[in-house]
């Protein structure tokens, strides 16, 4: 029992606790994976703090729209990358007239954090970066992107903060144990892991209560959730679960993508990830100005 349970808590150690990602490998991932376009990292920004009670100082890139505008996006990346890994996005955000923040979550670049905790403590992040953004610009609207671990913390976020204009989830999960799930198919005998590796994560804080699935029924801006058939790290059945949990949201779409790898349909599908992000974010900017008090 004892060596079950040492096996258990090195799975969950592996997924909350991973050795940071460097800038030089963040990179590279970016420009020959992604194949982002070299010049979006030559754009200047400005390095922006925030911090929590806990004295943890979380750290984002600002780049401002390219003309004078009252639009914010919060650009969230995946699971131990950084704000390096959400620059690919900021042509298309810019070109809807967005100021775009990109966080650093918990534990991640160059920002504080014990663990990843896979939405439950990053949402709490993400409100700061509201309030900040708030702060700034009291008349500010502010959507929310998150890709991958940041879809997830996205909904999560995005169901505690009313006063939000639109919701994208792309590639997100429902919940910590649906990744679990999906990583322990590719090495069956792990399967026999599973309820002792549930447990480390209940231990940890990180339970059922704090999961996007859970957390989807409270967010009322309009949502677009986005995924891949394709995608074999986090199966296409958590963006469903998220779609169909959204029963208070005043608008909400699932658009569903052909033969991307996790977290590459900006890359292999680019024309129709990018025209479907537009469309909905100009019908969810209307949606915000007539009914924008519904979510203070």
């Amino acid at each position: 029992m004892i060596s079950y349970l040492l096996i258990c808590f090195i799975i969950v150690l592996l997924f909350i606790r991973p050795r940071r990602r460097t800038l030089k490998k963040l990179m590279a991932d970016e420009l020959i994976l992604k194949k982002v376009p070299k010049n979006l990292f030559s754009e200047p920004y400005e390095n922006m703090t925030v911090s929590n009670a806990k004295g943890e100082c979380f750290e984002a890139r600002f780049y401002p729209a390219l003309s004078p505008s009252e639009k914010y996006i919060i650009i969230l990346h995946g699971h131990n990358a950084s704000a390096l890994s959400s620059v690919r996005y900021l042509a298309l955000f810019r070109e809807l007239g967005y100021n775009c923040l990109m966080p650093s979550l918990n534990r991640c670049g160059m920002s504080d954090g014990k663990f990843i905790s896979f939405g439950k403590e990053e949402s709490e992040t993400v409100r700061l970066w509201h309030s900040e953004i708030k702060r700034i610009n009291i008349c500010a609207s502010v959507g929310i992107f998150g890709e991958s671990l940041g879809g997830a913390t996205a909904v999560i976020a995005s169901s505690r903060i009313k006063d939000i204009c639109f919701l994208i989830d792309y590639c997100g999960f429902a919940s910590v144990m649906n990744v679990v799930n999906g990583f322990m198919k590719k090495f069956f005998p792990l399967f026999v892991f599973y309820f002792g590796v549930k447990l480390m994560f209940n231990m940890a804080g990180i339970t059922h209560e704090d999961s996007p699935m859970f957390n989807a029924k409270n967010v009322t801006c309009p949502a677009l959730i986005m995924h891949s058939k394709s995608d074999r790290m986090i199966e296409l059945k958590n963006s469903e679960i998220i779609y169909n949990n959204l029963i208070n949201s005043c608008d909400k779409k699932l658009k569903i993508f052909n033969g991307a790898q996790h977290g590459l349909c900006h890359t292999d599908c680019k024309e129709e990830f990018e025209a479907e992000v537009k469309a909905f974010v100009i019908k969810a900017e209307q949606t915000y100005v007539t009914k924008g008090e519904t979510y203070e």
